[in-house]
């Protein structure tokens, strides 16, 4: 059995789920292949000189060499030990029907529910309107200034999330718009089906692929314990006298 290595690049779709962009199976883990793959990956999705761009990573072996020299203007977070929790505590056959019923609109369900829990801080939110759409926002001390047609606010929640923060809603609340009307387009449902239109295609067994060049068995990790030299004893006979 012939040994590799997987790389891959996920991202997070208009559900904040995971999304798998790209993966593809190499020698080994070095700092050629991650080159190799962030070379094609960047071409792909138009990727210059990383300015906005942020990479999670968990610090793979020859992965930050490439990266900051690909892209120098990226932003890199190192996280380890990520875990995602395993057990849900429902069961999709008896709890279809309600969530099915709560879905009424066209935002995905992560992003309605982050809406609704920046709801709750709205009564506490005191609005003033300016000009146009140019309203200030007191919060007990705090002031903010919230732009509806920039879709801004000076919290810069809105403008880092594109999701709207509790001074926006108040806003909007005050102005009796809808609500679907200030969600960032990526969120809708719509979006979020056409990014799974694409499946990973399927593959034939072993026994039907091309065949390819012989493979090259890289070198192995070296040694950091110090061999150990055998030195032979000969038995050296001593004449014992009479």
């Amino acid at each position: 059995m012939i040994g590799g290595a997987i790389l891959s690049a996920i991202a997070r779709d208009g559900n904040n789920q995971m999304f798998l962009i790209s993966w593809c199976i190499v020698e080994g883990e070095n700092e050629f292949s991650w080159r190799w793959f962030l070379e094609r990956l960047f071409e792909d999705i138009n990727v210059v000189d990383g300015l906005g761009l942020t990479l999670v990573s968990d610090q793979k072996k020859g992965l930050p060499k490439p990266i900051k020299e690909l892209v120098p203007l990226q932003s890199i977070e190192i996280v380890q030990g990520i875990y995602m929790p395993i057990g849900r505590s429902y069961t999709k056959d008896k709890n279809s029907k309600q969530f099915s019923g709560r879905i009424e609109d066209n935002i995905c369900t992560r992003i309605r529910t982050k809406i609704k829990e920046a709801k709750l801080w709205t009564r506490y939110c005191i609005v003033k309107p300016a000009i146009d759409y140019r309203f200030q926002v007191a919060v007990g001390d705090d002031g903010f200034v919230v732009w509806l047609d920039r879709k801004s606010c000076s919290c810069r929640a809105w403008d880092l999330c594109c999701i709207s923060c509790s001074h926006a809603l108040a806003c909007i609340f005050y102005m009796m718009h809808l609500l679907e009307d200030y969600v960032n387009p990526y969120f809708s449902k719509t979006q979020y089906i056409s990014l799974y239109k694409y499946a990973v295609e399927p593959l034939n067994r072993a026994n039907m692929r091309p065949d390819v060049n012989e493979y090259k068995k890289m070198p192995s990790r070296p040694k950091k314990k110090k061999k150990e030299r055998k030195i032979s004893l000969k038995k050296k006979v001593i004449p014992k006298g009479v």
